[in-house]
């Protein structure tokens, strides 16, 4: 486990973010939503962990964290005390229907083969397992900030129209979707707006 003076300055930026006002509001309105879906789950796998912060915020459910970056894997295990696995999302490690639940944040969209994940997802999942997918809103006011300044953001996304995602995941779930998450400046608020809603979620079950 990584101490604090270890933890490398990307990660601990990405860390500290969380603890601003702003973050917090952010993180704990994101894990309320997951929290909300998937609370009756067993077993929740989190793809695209990161540094561990939701499932510190949300360690009353019982979530294997997997994360492709083995230095966010290694600050993970230092935040929360959850499993954590390094691995790529489009070959997980696990066998089939070894969860009832799945979440992903802001995950998908910098993905190289985001539908092979999917792919994924319905194989580990169990009959009828849950899924949220908290997807970036291109079209939102705050996104297109994001990549006007630049950063990890605009050097690593993927893919700007989200359409054909959610598409994809119609085709293995049944889903419902809607915007999420208003954003302006620092401020959040309740917002189903394409232009001020920062996330467009779907949720669902296999089919």
């Amino acid at each position: 486990m990584m101490t604090e003076g270890e933890i490398p300055p990307e990660v601990h930026d990405y860390l500290r973010f969380y603890e601003t006002d702003f973050g917090r509001k952010i993180l704990r309105r994101e894990a309320e939503y997951i929290r909300s879906f998937l609370s009756d789950c067993d077993k929740i796998l989190d793809v695209g962990c990161g540094p561990g912060v939701f499932e510190k915020e949300l360690s009353d459910l019982d979530i294997v964290g997997l994360d492709a970056d083995s230095v966010m894997i290694a600050a993970a295990q230092s935040i929360a005390g959850n499993e954590f696995r390094v691995s790529n999302a489009e070959k997980l490690p696990f066998q089939e229907g070894s969860f009832d639940g799945l979440f992903s944040v802001a995950t998908l969209c910098f993905m190289d083969d985001p539908f092979r994940a999917v792919d994924e997802w319905a194989r580990v999942l169990r009959p009828k397992g849950k899924f949220v997918a908290l997807l970036c809103n291109p079209h939102s006011h705050h996104f297109q900030g994001m990549l006007t300044r630049g950063g990890y953001t605009a050097r690593n996304l993927k893919h700007t129209d989200f359409t054909p995602i959610v598409d994809y995941l119609e085709g293995k779930f049944n889903t419902q979707g809607e915007y999420f998450l208003g954003v302006k400046d620092e401020s959040v608020f309740d917002s189903d707006n394409p232009k001020t809603a920062s996330i467009y979620a779907v949720k669902g079950t296999l089919k």
